[in-house]
């Protein structure tokens, strides 16, 4: 190893943000169903009343990877996280669940339709379950561009590359949450 000596090159060098960025993306998987099984949870109460939409609730946040397997190995294609409430919440507007609330009902189906849990199941019962029984679920590929998200479909290369080449972060977003099904 030699040693670097020419240190008035690193005193002009700035910090390259394209560099930080793909050091820290999470991987995002192709708009899709994949089976899953959450790795983790984290119980959340909302306090902050400038976010109206988890103010006053109580949720789980839920940790997923999103696995690949070739030639019988694993590797994480993708993450999502998703926030899901044993409490009933509306929208207001429309009077429908809001999405925690909805979450937590097709988790809870999910978890029914293979025996994990029991229709007299506790919270704890779901919460446990969830991270060892497995679950399918819809995500989107998204990219949060200057008007706003994008969503790409699953076989859309050419849209994909033109949002990364722009420099635009892409994020996997929770459709729902389905029984496990064998691929």
């Amino acid at each position: 190893m030699s040693q670097f000596d020419n240190l008035d090159e690193l005193y002009q060098a700035g910090v390259n943000q394209q560099l930080e960025r793909e050091a820290t993306q999470s991987p995002v998987a192709p708009t899709g169903q994949y089976n899953v099984q959450p790795e983790s949870y984290e119980l959340q109460e909302g306090d902050n009343p400038k976010r109206a939409w988890d103010f006053g609730k109580k949720y789980a946040r839920f940790m997923v990877p999103i696995l690949s397997t070739n030639d019988g190995k694993s590797r994480v294609i993708g993450r999502v996280r998703f926030n899901a409430s044993w409490n009933v919440y509306r929208n207001p507007e429309t009077g429908r669940l809001d999405m925690m609330s909805s979450n937590w009902g097709q988790l809870t189906k999910a978890l029914r339709a293979q025996q994990a849990i029991t229709e007299t199941a506790t919270i704890k019962d779901v919460l446990d379950a969830a991270t060892k029984y497995p679950v399918r679920i819809s995500v989107t590929e998204n990219y949060r561009t200057d008007e706003g998200w994008r969503t790409v479909a699953a076989d859309a290369e050419t849209s994909r590359k033109e949002y990364r080449e722009a420099g635009y972060e892409a994020t996997n977003f929770l459709r729902r949450i389905m029984p496990y099904r064998e691929e």
